[in-house]
């Protein structure tokens, strides 16, 4: 069962925009920090037995702003008693709300937010604005816990109040807390520029509590990104915001961050420390919703610990002290973590108590993010009980809600983090449909609302972004291309740690002003492929293969016109050990052989059972996605490329439409080739390519490393080769012509064929960051890398693109959603197949196999057939002993059975 994943904001997204709001408070982390001296106020003790009540309500002020509400209380009480023996009820009223509000740790937020809201109906309230800010931002703060929807009228309010009032403060604050709702509503990056926005804001304005909480609520967001050394970063600054400003109160919360992530990085005696300190701390002044909390992160330790009976215990007192505060949210994930723990121990009774519970107080406090998960385990639940038809039910409103969620996604990339974090909604009732209500077409249709969405929405709409306004660049991306430039040229490491820290700033600015771009888009769901019209459109030599990774069972669909069936596999934990030994040995040069065998007899044997199919399509699921299936080793010693054509896609439904759409052989210019090579023309020596001594991959680019790449020795005859057989009109930018300048200067959506000889370099942790790389033009004000950001603006029209360099269909896997990379970027921008590497291409071998590739496409071949028999050839010549590594790595993805217009060889 899935452990849900933390409540409030810290569960939220972690998606892209953290990592970009991560990077644009680095400054503040790199900066000092001027902190105000507060030694010239008066003692605690002095004001609580001044009988000046404006130095009371002053002081009581203050130390609320820094969040100490163990001393604030007191001083709002004593102003309160003043103010009401002298008949000032305005002064009452405010004192009073602030003495609810200091209360409020300690009693019920149901009944402090009932208190307000009946105090906002006096007329003083309505005709003193600063009198409704102090009861709405009180209120915010409850609602946040209790009642999402209303909570986003408070902070709307208050910020409409603090604007009128000129309160800087309350207007910094208001910004971070509409940012955190809109990361609870699943709007990423408009979120994580406000969130940004209000540290930055506050940092500036001395607002040391402000500033503490927005860090660790950042921090808490990038932990559930599995970023914990990040985020332990963000706490230990609020800790240090907070210990370096007298009188600030003990901040909780950024405690229990911190010790989530020192549990993520495996310091577990750290983390009981910093827990059993907090703790004491917040019971010491008693504290509800600080212990809850806390208590929680303690059963979490437990778990780890393998200590479940403990565990429960720790679990249950966090549902007592947040049913004892009306702690909604705090008491739903306790519910959950009962659930999994009942149902571990068997006691199915107790865990659906539990888990409707739950669900109950979920809905409640209406949080989208949350649900579908714990609808997940409530259905999970149902299954295990063998309730099949309230699971199904169950399954299918999580997958609606996350439908729901996808309509306010700011971009591609959030839409497929937020599928990625969703997956286990779309494996569970997969497994549900295959294995217990049998129905195969339902267990395809599940699986494909998931696979490959990104793409099919601009598929399905013809619209991957905006038309107007993409061929113009924006600021900032002018300042990302300028530090690209920099980072280009020689630097001292510090230097260049400077740069990478700007660039990184200046990503993330992008990508919020990327928000404005993609808010207005109109999102129609798009509904998978009819499984029937699927099976029409194959071929009767032809079969597709999508793999759906589980534990402790796995699933392939196999589908062939003639029929659907589900195959089951082994679990998903099994199947990743495999396909990592397997990986690890090809990356190392060696032949890999029982490993190839062993994932044949695991992945293929069980699901050929005889098939005579000669043409796979395969669409692969988390760690399957890069594994050369081709090089897989039959039990008769023989690699699958020679009895099987291997192609892959991102979902049958995107294989579908690109199968559909019409080939692009009437494009009016046959080829165009870059190659990323020397100056001079290379004369080509003899021998066994793979044990040529000169050994050059296609992929050394970093931006953290050095300058420019090397040049591919053999990159220009490989692309002249090809342009000789694409005929006349064919274009070939090499040596220092292959700038990204002169390639965008082409027009790139009249080319049948594009081919890149180049490096690639792919970023699995910033997917827009990939790029191939080519040659930079003083001059130019490009900067040479042609990344995926800028790939998929393109408008295409090519029947096939090749990126011949390394690592070229690497990428960040997102879950079910599948792998984004350079291939994405491509498909989006119109290509309709892309032939790219899962790992480093040697330059020789890759220009002798490319040399093959076109030859037989030339011969009328069609891509999928053509590159297969490129790596036979390969084998043909330098024998079956030459290692995977220097040809298996190429893969085609797309509609696989396409063909180019080159005149035909003879």
């Amino acid at each position: 069962m899935r452990r849900p994943s933390k409540i409030f904001l810290f569960y939220s997204v972690g998606l892209t925009a953290l990592a970009a709001a991560y990077v644009l408070i680095c400054l503040y982390l790199r900066s000092s920090r001027k902190t105000n001296n507060h030694s010239g106020y008066p003692a605690f003790s002095q004001v609580l037995q001044s009988n000046d009540p404006g130095q009371i309500l002053a002081e009581a002020d203050r130390l609320a702003l820094l969040a100490n509400w163990t001393k604030a209380g007191p001083l709002f009480a004593r102003a309160e008693q003043i103010y009401t023996g002298r008949g000032e009820q305005r002064n009452a009223l405010y004192s009073k709300i602030g003495r609810q509000r200091s209360d409020l740790e300690k009693t019920s937020y149901s009944e402090v937010g009932r208190a307000i809201s009946e105090d906002m109906k006096n007329p003083l309230v309505g005709n003193d604005p600063r009198l409704k800010l102090k009861c709405l931002t009180a209120k915010g703060v409850i609602d946040m816990n209790i009642n999402t929807p209303a909570a986003k009228n408070d902070w709307t309010e208050v910020m409409v109040l603090a604007k009128s009032l000129d309160d800087r403060i309350w207007q910094e604050r208001a910004t971070g807390w509409l940012g955190i709702l809109a990361f609870i509503d699943g709007k990423t990056a408009r979120a994580g520029a406000m969130v940004t926005e209000a540290i930055v804001r506050a940092n500036l304005l001395h607002d040391s509590a402000g500033e503490a909480d927005f860090i660790s609520y950042l921090g808490e967001g990038l932990n559930e990104f599995h970023r914990p050394q990040r985020a332990l970063d963000l706490f230990n600054r609020a800790l240090a915001i907070a210990a370096s400003t007298p009188d600030m109160g003990i901040p909780y919360h950024v405690y229990i961050g911190k010790v989530s992530a020192l549990e993520e990085l495996n310091r577990r005696q750290e983390a009981q420390a910093v827990l059993n300190f907090a703790l004491d701390e917040a019971r010491r002044a008693g504290i509800l919703g600080a212990q809850a909390d806390l208590l929680r992160e303690d059963g979490e330790l437990a778990v780890d610990n393998g200590n479940f009976a403990l565990a429960r215990t720790y679990y249950e007192d966090c549902a007592s002290v947040s049913e004892r505060g009306h702690l909604t949210r705090l008491l739903a994930d306790a519910m959950f973590k009962l659930t999994n723990l009942y149902q571990q121990g068997g006691d199915l009774t107790r865990a659906e108590q539990c888990v409707e519970r739950g669900i109950q107080a979920v809905r409640q406090v209406e949080a989208p993010y949350q649900l579908p998960h714990y609808l997940g385990v409530e259905a999970e639940l149902k299954e295990s009980m063998g309730r099949y038809q309230d699971a199904d039910v169950l399954f299918s409103e999580a997958a609606d809600l996350v439908e729901a969620m996808l309509l306010s996604v700011s971009s591609s990339t959030d839409a497929s983090s937020l599928i990625g974090i969703m997956s286990e909604v779309y494996v569970g009732h997969f497994r549900l449909a295959a294995m217990f209500l049998q129905d195969n077409a339902k267990a395809f249709k599940i699986v494909e609302r998931a696979r490959g969405r990104v793409m099919l929405d601009a598929l399905r709409t013809n619209r991957a972004v905006p038309e107007e306004g993409l061929a113009q660049l924006t600021p900032a991306e002018f300042h990302v291309v300028d530090l690209q430039r920099e980072l280009r040229q020689p630097h001292s490491s510090t230097e260049r740690q400077a740069l990478l820290d700007q660039l990184e700033d200046a990503e993330a600015n992008l990508k919020h002003t990327e928000y404005d771009r993609f808010r207005s888009r109109e999102f129609i769901p798009p509904e998978p492929v009819d499984l029937s019209t699927l099976r029409r459109s194959l071929r009767p030599d032809e079969m597709i293969m999508e793999y759906v990774l589980d534990d402790p069972m796995s699933f392939c669909l196999v589908i062939t016109r003639e029929a659907v069936r589900i195959q089951k596999l082994g679990g998903r934990e099994q199947i990743n050990a495999l396909a990592n030994a397997y990986l690890a040995e090809i990356k190392a040069k060696r032949s890999a052989e029982p490993e190839a065998k062993k994932l044949f007899s695991s992945l293929i044997e069980p699901v050929l059972d005889g098939n005579p199919k000669r043409y796979i399509t395969i669409i692969s699921d988390g760690r399957l996605n890069g594994l050369p299936f081709d090089a897989l080793v039959m039990p008769t010693g023989q690699f699958l490329l020679d009895s099987h054509i291997i192609t892959y896609a991102p979902s049958s439904t995107v294989f579908h439409l690109l199968r559909v759409r019409a080939s692009q052989s009437a494009s009016p210019l046959p080829f165009l080739g870059v190659a990323y090579d020397q100056n001079q023309p290379l004369i080509a020596s003899k021998g066994a390519l793979w044990k040529w001594p000169a050994e050059i991959a296609r992929g050394f680019f970093d931006l953290q490393g050095s300058s420019d790449p090397p040049p591919l020795p053999y990159a220009r005859e490989e692309v002249t080769s090809i342009a000789s057989l694409a005929g006349p009109n064919s274009v070939v930018l090499s040596g220092q012509a292959a700038t990204e300048e002169k390639l965008k200067s082409e027009p790139l959506g009249g080319f049948e064929v594009l081919h890149f000889a180049v490096h690639g370099f792919a970023s699995t942790a910033e997917p827009e960051r990939s790029a191939l790389v080519l040659r930079t033009d003083p001059h130019s004000k490009e900067d040479g890398l042609w990344q995926a950001r800028e790939i998929r603006r393109e408008s295409l029209h090519a029947e096939l693109v090749t990126l011949s360099g390394c690592d070229t269909g690497v990428g960040k896997t997102e879950g079910e959603e599948g792998t984004a990379n350079l291939v994405r970027a491509f498909l989006l921008a119109g290509a309709r197949n892309v032939v790219s590497t899962s790992f480093p291409a040697d330059d020789r071998f890759t220009a002798e196999l490319m040399k093959q590739f076109y030859k037989h496409l030339s011969e009328g071949m069609e891509e999928g057939e053509a590159l297969n028999r490129a790596k036979v050839d390969i084998l043909s010549e330098f024998g079956p002993q030459t290692p995977p590594y220097y040809w298996a790595g190429f893969s085609l993805v797309g509609a696989g059975n396409g063909h180019v217009s080159f005149p035909r060889s003879k």
